[in-house]
C-alpha cells in the first residue's frame, strides 16, 4: 500500500505555482497536517517520518549540512517559504531544512499587513540569498493603523513632513520621542527605504528616489502608521 505520509508535487496557491518534489506530512509541532520537503521517501532510508523538526528525518544523500532557518516576525502578519531551482525547501511556518547552494525567500503577508524588510536590513521580496554556512533570515511583517493614505494638507498623526513635494531632503517631525523605524512604499506596497529614528525627527534623503508618488509611515512594536504621501519630484 501506497504510505499517504508522502506524496509527490505541491501547489502553492500563495505564489500561484506548482513544486515537484516529495513531501511528508508532519504529525506533530508547529507543522502539524502540513507537508514539508524530504527528497527521498525516509522511511527507506531508516528515517523517523513523524519527526516535525523541518529536516529531511533520513538524512537525504543530496542535501548538505548547512542549516537554512526562516522566520517570521509574528506569524499571524505574515509568513516565508523558500525554495531551490529544484524543490520547495521551507513551508510557511517558521522552518529549517538542510541544504547548501542558492535559494529564494518569499515574504507573504496576510490582507490588510505589510512587509516591513528583513532583519539584517534588506528590503529585497523575493530575495535570492547563498548558503554555505548556517543561516537565518528573518522577515518583519507590520500590522496597520490604516491602510488609507492620507495627503499632508490634512491632520496627520504621528507624522509631520515638508517640503512636499520635495527634491532633495524630506522633514520628518513626529509627535513623541519614539526609538522606531521610517518606512517607504512605493504604490504597490513594496518597501523601498527602512530608516532607524530615535528622536522626534528626522531627514530622508530622496535623491536616490525616481520622481513619482511614496507612501511613508511610522513602524514602532509592529504596527504602522497611517500612511502620508510623499511626492518626489
Amino acid at each position: 500500500m501506497p504510505n499517504t505520509d508522502y506524496k509527490y508535487g505541491i501547489w502553492i496557491e500563495e505564489i500561484n505555482q506548482y513544486y515537484e518534489g516529495y513531501f511528508r506530512l508532519c504529525r506533530g509541532g508547529q507543522n502539524r497536517g502540513n507537508y514539508i520537503p524530504g527528497d527521498e521517501d525516509c522511511e527507506a532510508w531508516g528515517g523517523d517520518p513523524v519527526v516535525d523538526n523541518g529536516f529531511c528525518p533520513c538524512g537525504c544523500p543530496n542535501i548538505t549540512n548547512s542549516r537554512l532557518t526562516v522566520l517570521s516576525s509574528n506569524v499571524d502578519l505574515g509568513s516565508v517559504i523558500s525554495m531551490s531551482e529544484e524543490r520547495i525547501l521551507t513551508t510557511m511556518l517558521n522552518t529549517t531544512t538542510m541544504f547548501g547552494g542558492t535559494a529564494t525567500l518569499y515574504a507573504l503577508t496576510k490582507a490588510g499587513k505589510l512587509f516591513t524588510g528583513w532583519s539584517d536590513g534588506n528590503l529585497d521580496n523575493p530575495r535570492v540569498v547563498s548558503v554555505a554556512r548556517d543561516s537565518t533570515f528573518t522577515a518583519n511583517f507590520a500590522d496597520c493603523e490604516s491602510l488609507s493614505v492620507r495627503s499632508t494638507q490634512a491632520a496627520i498623526s504621528p507624522l509631520k513632513v515638508y517640503p512636499n513635494p520635495v527634491n532633495n531632503t524630506l522633514n520628518i517631525e513626529l509627535e513623541n520621542h519614539v526609538n522606531a523605524t521610517l518606512a517607504i512604499f512605493d504604490m504597490s506596497g513594496k518597501i523601498v527605504l527602512s530608516q532607524p529614528v530615535n528622536g522626534n525627527s528626522a531627514q530622508i534623503n530622496m535623491l536616490q528616489f525616481n520622481a513619482g508618488n511614496y507612501i511613508l509611515r511610522l513602524v514602532e512594536n509592529g504596527i504602522a502608521s497611517v500612511g502620508v504621501q510623499v511626492i518626489k519630484q
